[in-house]
């Protein structure tokens, strides 16, 4: 079972908050890149079993605890840095990385090292902070995935409007259940079938598309 702590509580230097000292020098280096980024704070910190050797510590700005912009999960043998708004990560530095979810992708410290992550962190806040600061930033909600791939869409059909986050009324299922998923205004084919099953616009839809086909 995992257990929380919050550090501004307990104000232990923060390379001491892992509950195993199989992690004590993974943590050293994370505390150590977050002394390069004085501008993050470590709010909360996750305890697993001390079995599992695996502790996070959750990281927001210094200015207020939410959202949460990353986490660092601390394992004995390395550090991953988990994006939770990675689209706004450069597309340059997002294609290099690896994903542990839908929403997150983490850069892995061992193979790019503290100079290479701190300066993706560095791009990462640059990127966020105007929306954060604007109160765009929310926990929760669509997947950073369905945002990538719009920017994608944007890009492929320059000119063409694409309707973000949109489901098709007609596409419903036997029993008249709309289908989950998001849907691409351009061919409605769901996301999922992007773009290796996708059969193109509708015969109504190239009417009046200027997109070029599949």
């Amino acid at each position: 079972m995992a257990t929380h702590e919050i550090p501004d509580l307990q104000q232990k230097p923060l390379a001491q908050y892992i509950n195993t000292d199989a992690l004590r020098a993974s943590a050293g280096n994370a505390a150590t890149l977050l002394s390069l980024l004085p501008e993050l704070k470590v709010w909360k910190v996750q305890y697993k079993a001390p079995a599992y050797k695996d502790n996070a510590w959750y990281v927001g700005l210094a200015e207020r605890d939410d959202p949460m912009l990353m986490n660092i999960k601390i394992t004995p043998s390395n550090l991953n840095i988990e994006f939770r708004f990675p689209h706004y990560l450069p597309p340059e530095i997002l294609d290099k990385l690896k994903w542990q979810s839908a929403s997150w992708a983490y850069a892995n410290y061992k193979v790019y090292g503290e100079a290479a992550v701190a300066a993706m962190i560095r791009a990462y806040l640059l990127a966020i902070l105007p929306d954060y600061r604007a109160g765009r930033v929310k926990s929760g909600g669509k997947s950073s995935a369905e945002v990538i791939l719009h920017r994608h869409l944007v890009q492929l059909f320059p000119g063409t409007t694409i309707s973000p986050n949109t489901r098709l009324d007609k596409l419903r299922s036997a029993k008249g259940r709309p289908k989950e998923g998001r849907w691409s205004s351009i061919c409605g084919c769901p996301t999922s079938n992007w773009p290796s099953r996708c059969k193109g616009p509708s015969t109504s839809e190239r009417s009046t598309a200027t997109t070029p086909r599949w």
